[in-house]
């Protein structure tokens, strides 16, 4: 059970960490641009500047990230608390295993992170694009994905790239299966 206790501790620790980041992160700020932002998205007209409003809804999704992953971390760190009082309180070890493993995907997927550097690509690495891949500028929304967007076990790793930033094309295409053009 000393386990358990030495993350109880290292879990209180953060809590306070995590309030200073809510500063240090401008959520604050962050909560009522995202409201400016949408007020804006709604109204006639939006649509009209694609470039625009292609920026404007960007914007928003960032922050809502950003806040999203600060909700989700704190949450994160309450469970995990819940975790370990719950294994002392009933002297369970059967929960340690995935107490370890939680914080090991996480330790590791931002070790990758840091070391090809903000902002990267994520994916399921049976995935090549689509709802389950994301941009991630920072460890806050690294973190956010890699707790909640996928199931991450040895036979699904996670993939971590160097996003290169730019201008996104899309191209779809067709063959009649007949001529190899």
């Amino acid at each position: 059970m000393l386990e358990f206790e030495e993350y109880k501790v290292k879990l209180n620790n953060l809590k306070p960490e995590l309030e200073e980041l809510y500063t240090s992160l401008g959520l604050e700020q962050a909560k009522r641009e995202v409201e400016e932002l949408e007020i804006k998205s709604s109204q006639p007209g939006f649509w009209d500047n694609p470039e625009e409003s292609q920026k404007i809804v960007s914007r928003m999704g960032s922050l809502k990230g950003k806040v999203e992953a600060y909700n989700k971390m704190t949450e994160l760190c309450d469970d995990l608390l819940t975790i370990c009082e719950m294994a002392i309180e009933e002297n369970d070890e059967s929960m340690l295993e995935e107490l370890e493993s939680g914080y090991k995907e996480l330790e590791d997927g931002i070790a990758a992170a840091e070391e090809i550097g903000y902002p990267v690509l994520v994916r399921p690495s049976f995935v090549l694009g689509g709802r389950a891949m994301q941009i991630v500028a920072n460890e806050d929304q690294l973190r956010h994905y890699l707790r909640t967007a996928v199931e991450i076990d040895e036979d699904k790793p996670v993939l971590v790239d160097k996003y290169i930033q730019g201008r996104e094309v899309e191209i779809d295409a067709i063959c009649d299966g007949r001529n190899g053009g």
